[in-house]
């Protein structure tokens, strides 16, 4: 899909995808606002709308001072098929006053509701060891499944299946294979 109107992207733009994380988007948005930037626009079309308004409820309450503005248009791309028309959802943020007037403009929040943004800064003791992987473990008879001994005696059907959803010799339990000849048990 490309755009029918082609425009270069401004040195304060900010496009929302549906997979970047928020505290990415904090930490360049912070460091525009240290380079002297008093207004940035976020940018976002399709399912990341709903994101780029996150975003900008986000920075009303991680920076003091924040005026906001939010349009909602419609894009027109050019794909295999022909035109179609995408929402696309512009918001200007400001360190300084806009248009009290616009229909979606809203001001800042009090200084008592706003938590400063503090950028991430990675130390030597995070650093000293690799965290610990922790995940949900095998399951099925190799964890523990039938005829493993628990505080209530052997385990059975009427204290419930063992942990992880064993489903007893078949493993797993949790939606797993189950090889064909096996298959008329269920």
């Amino acid at each position: 899909m490309k755009k029918t109107t082609e425009e270069k992207k401004a040195a304060n733009e900010v496009w929302v995808t549906g997979t970047t994380s928020f505290g990415s988007y904090l930490a360049y948005i912070a460091r525009l606002f240290d380079e002297n930037y008093d207004q940035i626009v976020i940018k976002a079309m399709g399912y990341a709308i709903t994101r780029a308004l996150d975003l900008g409820m986000l920075l009303r309450r991680k920076f003091k001072g924040i005026h906001q503005i939010a349009e909602v248009r419609m894009e027109s791309l050019k794909g295999q098929d022909g035109n179609r028309e995408v929402g696309q959802v512009v918001i200007t943020v400001s360190k300084k006053e806009l248009d009290r007037n616009h229909v979606g403009y809203t001001g800042p929040l009090p200084d008592a509701e706003v938590q400063e943004y503090q950028p991430f800064v990675a130390t030597e003791a995070r650093n000293e060891q690799p965290p610990i992987p922790r995940g949900r473990g095998r399951g099925g008879y190799r964890a523990r499944a039938e005829g493993h001994r628990n505080n209530y005696g052997w385990n059975s059907y009427e204290y419930g299946r063992a942990r992880g959803g064993a489903q007893g010799r078949f493993g797993r339990g949790r939606g797993g294979f189950v090889p064909r000849r096996f298959r008329s048990y269920y």
